[in-house]
């Protein structure tokens, strides 16, 4: 089964950027361990991100580490929010990445349990062969 190569793209697109949100952030001197904590997780499922695209054939299973990490990511920010590390709206744009990321997730983790489609012209397990260029 050939992967979706454009929203496993954009999946990790939307990882990446979430952790350079994170990088971005000031982080309040009382509060820079954690920060750099996030920006740590942040960095951690980009990378989970990244394997999941680039396993070939995609499996479901390639993309729960990246799934637990958004989660994990969403928890730390949401106690980021409540210890004052980040104020509300910082803290309210990162949830929302969280979220918009974890829809991600879940729709390329549903399309790799998919079947691949069935070429009805042709027999299960045979290759394509390309017609030859001579035409006569």
């Amino acid at each position: 089964m050939e992967k979706p190569l454009l929203p496993t793209f954009v999946t990790w697109q939307k990882g990446v950027l979430l952790a350079a949100q994170l990088f971005r952030q000031p982080w309040p001197a009382d509060h820079r361990r954690q920060g750099e904590d996030l920006q740590r997780e942040g960095l951690h499922l980009a990378c989970a991100l990244a394997a999941a695209h680039e396993a070939v054939p995609s499996e479901p299973e390639d993309w729960d580490l990246a799934l637990s990490g958004c989660a994990e990511l969403y928890t730390r920010v949401k106690v980021a929010e409540l210890s004052g590390a980040l104020g509300e709206r910082e803290a309210r744009g990162l949830l929302a990445q969280c979220e918009e990321l974890d829809r991600h997730l879940q729709g390329v983790r549903r399309a790799a349990q998919r079947p691949p489609p069935r070429d009805h012209g042709r027999a299960p397990g045979a290759s394509h062969v390309p017609r030859s260029g001579n035409r006569g």
